[in-house]
């Protein structure tokens, strides 16, 4: 997620550097997590930061509900309550809000691929 950047762009680093002479390249694609164009048109749609989180919130369970919809436990998905780990509302979390935030998402990413060939 979000909060593992930092190791994960060293690693990768390491691992391009490891691989630089048989011509593997190990790529960190920060810009999956960074590109803000999802929450964006959340806002757009009416959302508040409230809802929309950080973490098991209406973006996180969205997505989940575009690409494994029966990992989403529905009769669970209730108000975030202190401790829960929950940042955000997933209550009104759905499939099309999930395309479409990952439809944002992977087109940064797959720019920051191809820009670093």
């Amino acid at each position: 997620g979000g909060g593992e950047q930092a190791g994960q762009r060293e690693v990768a680093s390491a691992l391009d550097d490891r691989g630089a002479g048989d011509g593997v390249r190990v790529l960190h694609v920060g810009d999956y997590y960074t590109d803000h164009r999802g929450s964006d048109w959340l806002r757009s749609q009416g959302f508040a930061d409230t809802q929309i989180g950080r973490h098991a919130g209406l973006i996180d369970t969205a997505q989940l509900m575009a690409i494994a919809p029966d990992a989403v436990r529905a009769d669970r998905l209730a108000a975030p309550v202190d401790g829960s780990g929950v940042d955000g509302d997933p209550r009104r979390a759905s499939a099309a809000i999930g395309n479409t935030v990952l439809d944002f998402r992977i087109d940064a990413a797959v720019r920051q691929i191809r820009a670093a060939r």
